[in-house]
């Protein structure tokens, strides 16, 4: 038998246990949000994703909160919940001390991240949920002050990408470099590993918005033409044909 056999055995229970403990309580959740009258929770794929990502002492970032905060509690990591809404942190804490799970790691920004996290003394961190206000570019913000602490090999997980805006962050990173998708979880999430250091790039260095650009100028060329056309302006039409050629 390896030498060590047996403290992996060990640890191997205690994580079956938790990940059992955490499917049960996952089942059995409050109802954390909008005063305690709804629950709008992460789906079960990410919960399952992050039982099999998170280890303890991990450094954790999450804007918003929920049952993912819980998770990340129970899991040990240094974890930073930026939620304005200090009723939500008292229902979570409440929730956490009735299952005996220990809050003394996660730390609580009551700020919108869009006011705390350009002050925010991060750290260097290693998972970084966006999943705070879904207004746009509420989760632009929030991806781009975080990127700059996530450290190289570091995961920025997008939820609910069936959102417009948080759509259009999942498909900007896709053709960013220095991102690397890891693919989507469900239909809601998607996740990005950071490949290089981060810093902000003018749009002509950032391939999305550069194709998208060029798209709609053609679009916008064509309708200059056919409202030149339409409005029988011919002589202006000729001088812009020529001009293009030259």
């Amino acid at each position: 038998m390896e030498p060590n056999s047996s403290a992996d055995a060990v640890a191997a229970s205690v994580a079956a246990e938790s990940v059992a403990r955490l499917t049960a309580l996952f089942r059995n959740q409050s109802k954390f949000h909008l005063g305690g009258k709804e629950n709008w929770s992460i789906s079960s794929e990410l919960v399952d994703f992050l039982l099999k990502t998170l280890h303890p002492g991990q450094a954790t970032l999450e804007t918003g909160a929920g049952f993912s905060t819980v998770i990340f509690a129970m899991f040990r990591c240094r974890h930073i919940c930026v939620c304005p809404d200090v009723g939500e942190m008292e229902r979570i804490r409440s929730f956490c001390a009735g299952n005996a799970i220990a809050m003394d790691t996660v730390t609580f920004i009551n700020e919108p991240s869009q006011i705390a996290l350009p002050k925010l003394q991060m750290g260097e961190l290693d998972l970084v949920l966006v999943d705070g206000g879904h207004g746009f570019p509420v989760p632009q913000i929030d991806w781009f002050y975080t990127s700059y602490a996530l450290k190289i090999g570091g995961l920025s997980v997008i939820d609910d990408i069936e959102l417009w805006s948080c759509h259009i962050l999942s498909a900007f990173l896709k053709k960013e470099t220095g991102w690397c998708s890891l693919g989507d979880i469900g239909h809601r999430t998607a996740v990005f590993e950071k490949t290089e250091s981060f810093d902000y790039k003018e749009f002509c260095d950032q391939p999305y918005v550069v194709e998208k650009s060029r798209m709609r100028s053609l679009v916008l060329k064509a309708r200059r033409v056919l409202s030149l056309i339409g409005s029988g302006n011919l002589g202006e039409l000729r001088h812009r044909i020529k001009k293009l050629s030259a």
